[in-house]
């Protein structure tokens, strides 16, 4: 299995509707499972002071209004810090930085939809 990285849109209602897009899926990978605890939740993630993106070795990760803003910050983080978390992890830096900016494609989009924009990594 894959987690997968997606802008959604909540409408007043509070029903979720993810923004499924056509072609190619690979701009929505976000890693494997094993990523969720791995890379997201490892050591050396949560030692660079991240809450959301751990969050996932437990739970998928719905971010909207101000934690759409705090997870950009996680992802600039991971790849500010990206040959840290390679180093301390087994995933290359080249993998951080795909998988970091699929995440920051799938903000921009949820930040398109407007204010009842998120992105959900599941």
């Amino acid at each position: 299995m894959s987690l997968t990285v997606e802008p959604y849109f909540r409408d007043s209602r509070g029903y979720v509707a993810v923004q499924h897009e056509g072609g190619s899926q690979s701009h929505k990978l976000a890693g494997s499972e094993s990523c969720r605890a791995d890379f997201y939740g490892s050591a050396a993630a949560i030692s660079l002071g991240l809450s959301l993106l751990p969050s996932l070795r437990t739970t998928d990760l719905y971010a909207e209004g101000d934690d759409l803003a705090r997870l950009e910050q996680e992802v600039q983080t991971l790849l500010q810090r990206a040959e840290f978390v390679s180093e301390q992890t087994r995933f290359g830096v080249d993998f951080i930085q795909e998988k970091s900016h699929n995440i920051l494609a799938a903000i921009r989009r949820a930040r398109e939809l407007g204010p009842g924009g998120g992105v959900v990594i599941s």
